[in-house]
């Protein structure tokens, strides 16, 4: 029926731990209007601004520490603490670019060269120095999906995809495909993977066994125009 617009009501919250009085304090520091009863909170406040230099190419979390990894364009992985908006480390003197980075569950920093040729490019992993080369590509590596502690996929622009243990640095299998793959994800159970270029094809781990074709024929349609798949996810519950 016809009914009035409710009010919205704010709370004061009383913070009683010292240390969130202390970080709360700090907080009004950045914006003074919370202290304000009339203002909402923001969502969200700048605390730190990174800059690096080169381009910045690809970012991931750690699942096991503050921290955010940078792949630049100079050469470099910068690991930034966001919790101090500190640099924590720089880790550098690779041959190329860093292009893909990835974290395992246990928190090891997977990460990938990229370049605009066919020279080798290589798969990198550290968790504590020194950093370990675990195989390479011929050509940039185009994705990085770990599987989990121990195990991790890549694919690169010589049209391979490539499953590696982590530990002993080896490749443990391999398949080629048509077309450099844009990206590739895993399932939830790590038992398939959904390649990703202009179609989208499902293989199952860790024998790269074709599953499923593209379900979108697109190809095969009167006027298709070529374009790519980049992104995709499984549901939790497959």
């Amino acid at each position: 029926g016809n009914q009035e617009p409710c009010p919205i009501i704010y709370r004061i919250v009383y913070v009683q731990a010292a240390n969130e009085q202390q970080l709360f304090q700090s907080i009004l520091g950045l914006n003074p209007s919370l202290a304000n009863n009339d203002s909402p909170p923001p969502f969200a406040i700048r605390r730190a601004v990174l800059r690096v230099h080169g381009r910045v190419n690809e970012v991931a979390f750690s699942p096991t520490a503050p921290w955010i990894a940078i792949g630049t364009g100079q050469g470099k992985l910068v690991l930034w603490d966001y919790q101090s908006g500190s640099i924590h480390k720089v880790l550098s003197g690779f041959n190329h670019s860093i292009g893909q980075v990835a974290f395992t569950p246990s928190g090891t920093l997977l990460f990938g060269e990229r370049t605009n040729g066919s020279t080798d490019c290589r798969i990198y992993a550290w968790d504590d120095d020194p950093i370990r080369i675990i195989g390479s590509h011929a050509g940039s590596i185009t994705a990085i999906e770990p599987l989990d502690a121990t195990q991790v996929l890549t694919a690169g622009r010589d049209l391979t995809v490539a499953l590696w243990d982590i530990a002993r640095q080896a490749k443990v299998n391999e398949c080629r495909h048509y077309t450099w793959l844009r990206h590739l994800v895993a399932s939830q159970d790590r038992s398939r993977a959904v390649f990703l270029t202009d179609s989208m094809m499902i293989y199952g781990l860790p024998g790269f066994n074709y599953q499923h074709p593209d379900p979108f024929i697109r190809r095969h349609v009167p006027g298709y125009k070529r374009s790519m798949v980049r992104c995709a996810a499984f549901s939790p519950s497959r």
